[in-house]
C-alpha cells in the first residue's frame, strides 16, 4: 500500500503486532469503546444503510459475538483511516493507542 499520510512499514507493522497480541478480553474492551464512538457519531436512533441492521446500536450482541479476526480488523481498518486523516475523532486515539 502506498500513500503520502501513511507511517513507515515499521510503524505500520508494529500496529498491526499490537492489535494482534491483544488478548481477547482487550479486543472486546476496544470494541465496547469503538461502539460508544459509533454511538455518539452517528446518534442512539441511527437509521443504517438496508445493508445494516436498523438495530445496529440497540441491539449489541452481534457486536459481542464478533471472531477475534473480525475484532482486530475492526481496529486495524480505524487505524488506516485515522493516519491517512479520512477521521479527526480524537476518540479513536484512545481507542487504539497506537502511533500515528
Amino acid at each position: 500500500m502506498e500513500h503520502p499520510s501513511l507511517p513507515s512499514i515499521k510503524a505500520f507493522s508494529d500496529a498491526f503486532s499490537k492489535i494482534n497480541a491483544m488478548s481477547e478480553p482487550e479486543l472486546e474492551e476496544r470494541i465496547k469503546i469503538y461502539l460508544n464512538i459509533m454511538e455518539n457519531r452517528y446518534g442512539r436512533n441511527y437509521r443504517p444503510p438496508r445493508a445494516w441492521s436498523p438495530e445496529i446500536f440497540k441491539d449489541k450482541r452481534p457486536w459481542f459475538q464478533m471472531s477475534t479476526e473480525a475484532m482486530q480488523s475492526v481496529l486495524m481498518v480505524e487505524y488506516i483511516k485515522y493516519v491517512l486523516g479520512k477521521t479527526d475523532d480524537k476518540a479513536l486515539i484512545g481507542l487504539l493507542d497506537l502511533p500515528k
